[in-house]
This record gives C-alpha cells, structure tokens and sequence, in this order.
C-alpha cells in the first residue's frame, strides 16, 4: 500500500496539507495539519497515528544535524518485531535529493537501532535494513506503540523549492530458525524376527510456527527380514522456513525366530 506522501514533510494527500517554505539555504518549514485528517493505514495492520515535526529548520549543509526531522507514531501488531521503511526520492520536478544517503530512522522501542548512533541510513530507494522492535510506549494499549525518528539532510547544493516524497512503512514477523522436533513411534531399539514383515511405527514432527508436519517426514533405510543383525531406519524433516529437524534413527534387530518346543 502506497504511504503517506510528503510536500518535504510527511502529510496525507486529503486533508491534510504541507509544504516547505524554502528561502535557500536555509529550509523553513510551514506545516498545516487538518484537524480531521485520517491517516492511512502504512501495510496490513500497520496504523500510522501521527507524526511530529521536531525540526522546522533544515540549513543545507549536508549533514543530519541542520536537516530536517519527524517523528512518525506507528502502531504494530505485537508479535511483528521486524519494522524497516522505504522512501522515494525528494523531487521538486527540476531537483532531487536522493533519499539514498541522505534520509536514516531510528527508534528507542529497536534493542539494535535506538538511536543517532545506531540509526538505519536508507541505501536506495527500496526497503531499508530492519530494526528490531523489543518495546512498547504504551502496555495498555492494544498493539506495539512505537516512534520512529525520521531525519533527512539536505546536500549543500541544493537550490531550494517545494520537494515531495513518498514512503511506505511494513512490520513483519521474526525469521523462524528454529528446527522441528521428531519423536519416535513405538520403541528404540525395535526387535523384529526373521522372515517376517517388519511393520514400522513411524514418527511425529512438530514445529513451533508450522505446527504436526508429521506427513512431511522422510523415512531412510530398509529393514531387511532375510539378514539377521542390526537395521537402522532414519527420520529427517524440515519445516517451512528450511530448518531441518535433528535426524532421528531407529535400530531394529532382526532375530532368528524360537525353534516351537
């Protein structure tokens, strides 16, 4: 789903309006909210719930400290800890200021990007590298209540006009690394006797986010009835992400069968 648009400040298309006011080198700017502005909803169950603009002031001088800065109120849903953004670049229709280099986010609910410091600087104009979400500003309200710091610099050769850009914002849930177990049927070490068809009891396999892939173990070896001894039959299975279960191996003995007394 397509984000919110900025005129050089993040705003819906409808209400609410904004531009800035650029007077180079130095960018003031004039924001107007409408009082009834709906904001659109980023991706799926993301909700974009405002955002403030901690910077009217951006001097172009090439660096995050005199640019421009928002703060963008999102909420996520709670098991979604994976959070990036992606920004189209700054036009005015004769002049852009790529957002490559020259926009980062951060956020103090992200355990790795809380920070300036440890701020995603966006590559291209494709998702940025994820943060991690690990807080919540607000326990009581349904949902991760996060900020997300948006700060772009403006080049030192930048003209001054009216730039706009577009950014989309996503929420995802956690890699899954982690294997399905398999738990043998029946009994480890297994006897069988000569001659007679060995009847396998199989296995289960479950993982924590695929749930019973039982039907997706893969069973390796033969028992077979005419060579007493020692068989191994094994079990192996992977779940959807492509973590594959520790192998599993049963041993059955094939036995000579009791003389009849």
């Amino acid at each position: 789903m397509r984000g919110l648009c900025y005129t050089a400040a993040m705003k819906n298309a409808a209400p609410a309006s904004g531009k800035w006011l650029i007077s180079a080198p130095v960018f003031l700017l004039a924001l107007l909210f409408g009082a009834s502005a709906a904001w659109a909803i980023v991706v799926a169950d993301i909700s974009l719930d405002g955002t403030d603009r901690d910077s009217s002031l951006a001097t172009a001088g090439g660096d995050f400290a005199s640019g421009w800065q928002w703060t963008a109120d999102f909420t996520v849903p709670d098991a979604e800890t994976i959070f990036s953004m992606k920004f189209a670049d700054f036009d005015n229709g004769s002049e852009t200021i790529p957002a490559a280099g020259n926009v980062r986010i951060y956020s103090s609910q992200s355990s790795d990007h809380g920070d300036e410091s440890s701020a995603v600087t966006i590559q291209g104009n494709d998702w940025s590298d994820t943060m991690t979400l690990t807080g919540d500003k607000d326990e009581e309200t349904a949902g991760r209540q996060i900020s997300v710091v948006v700060q772009v610099r403006v080049p030192e050769d930048a003209q001054g006009a009216d730039f706009a850009s577009d950014f989309e914002a996503r929420s995802e849930l956690p890699p899954d690394t982690t294997a399905p177990v398999i738990t043998l049927n029946g009994t480890d070490p297994d006897t069988a006797f000569f001659g007679i068809p060995y009847s396998d009891p199989g296995a289960t396999a479950t993982d924590d986010v695929d749930g019973d892939i039982s039907s997706s173990i893969v069973v390796g070896g033969t028992v077979d009835m005419n060579t007493p001894g020692d068989h191994e039959l094994t079990y192996n299975v992977s779940d959807a992400a492509g973590n594959a279960a520790t192998e599993v191996i049963r041993t059955v003995t094939v036995l000579l069968a009791p003389i009849p007394k």
